[in-house]
């Protein structure tokens, strides 16, 4: 059976995306070290000012320097001084040289990946010739190739239906947020209204409830929508709710203590409600920001495992 015959330049391109690989993995640490020596340059940069502060005062006419004079130690505390601030001087530019070192190989790093940029796309053109060559040359290989591609269309396709799920659990914890905020406004002129605040602390509450009641609207829309994408993903959805809006019109024509207190008890209620809910949701985005993790890694081992076969090939 005939060899490929671009054998040579694929383990070109392969040695060369290792290296690229090598080189985004050093420019990483090189940057992470750079930072933290940024972050003590500027502390040296303080202690440096400091130190130089305390010469000034001393060669300065101040209650410190003249005590140290009458007590003959000036001189000495002032050399002493002066060393720090030299000290503290030379660390300062110490870490400045090896940021600006770092920063040199940063952008060495950078330019040789650079030249690098097109081996990724290169490598998986050929790997793609390499595998319609085998389509051809070796049937039993290629239906393993093609059974990894298939394996990874459907991780593919179920990435996409938890990342729409990811969506609508932002959007409905959006939601929730935005009705735990208008509870909350409502709760505060409930009190007020129970406290005897009168008519206009009345319909400032009603106002505040009919909020609720449009942010419950764009809630229980934003669960439904969450509940279909979850079923795609075979998720159980949160917990489910409603506002018992009887009381906001008992409230409206039967305006006495007993049925505020009901209210402010129903308002309270959901609040813990929805505070219960709003923990759900941000468990369940983890639960899918996780999901998403494992299916990409994967998709990731697959990848590597169909292009190994075509270039053990």
């Amino acid at each position: 059976m005939m060899e490929w015959d671009q054998e040579q330049k694929l383990k070109q391109l392969l040695r060369q995306r290792a290296r690229a690989r090598h080189l985004e993995s050093l420019r990483e640490t090189l940057r992470f070290q750079n930072e933290q020596l940024q972050e003590k340059q500027q502390q040296l940069l303080s202690v440096s000012r400091k130190e130089n502060e305390e010469v000034r005062r001393l060669e300065r006419k101040t209650l410190a320097s003249l005590l140290y004079r009458l007590t003959g130690t000036h001189q000495q505390k002032k050399e002493e001084q002066l060393q720090e601030a030299l000290a503290a001087a030379v660390r300062y530019e110490a870490v400045v040289r090896r940021s600006e070192q770092l920063r040199r190989q940063i952008d060495d790093c950078e330019q040789q990946l650079q030249a690098l940029s097109t081996v990724d796309r290169k490598l998986d053109q050929l790997l793609q010739e390499k595998a319609d060559w085998l389509q051809r040359q070796k049937p039993h290989l290629a239906a393993q190739l093609r059974q990894l591609d298939q394996q990874q269309q459907t991780l593919q396709a179920q990435c996409e239906e938890i990342r729409e799920a990811q969506q609508a659990a932002q959007q409905a914890q959006n939601a929730a947020e935005q009705m735990r905020q208008s509870l909350k406004e409502a709760s505060g002129w409930a009190v007020a209204d129970l406290l005897g605040g009168g008519m206009l602390t009345g319909l400032a509450k009603h106002e505040q409830l009919d909020a609720v009641e449009e942010a419950m609207e764009e809630l229980e829309q934003s669960l439904y929508w969450l509940s279909a994408e979850l079923q795609d993903v075979q998720l159980e959805p949160p917990l489910d709710f409603t506002l018992n809006q009887n009381l906001k019109w008992a409230d409206l024509f039967f305006d006495n203590v007993i049925i505020d207190w009901m209210v402010q008890q129903q308002i309270h209620q959901t609040l813990q409600q929805v505070d219960d809910l709003c923990l759900d949701l941000e468990a369940l985005q983890f639960r899918l920001f996780v999901c998403l993790q494992q299916k990409e890694e994967l998709i990731e081992q697959l990848a590597a495992k169909r292009r190994q076969r075509i270039v053990d090939a």
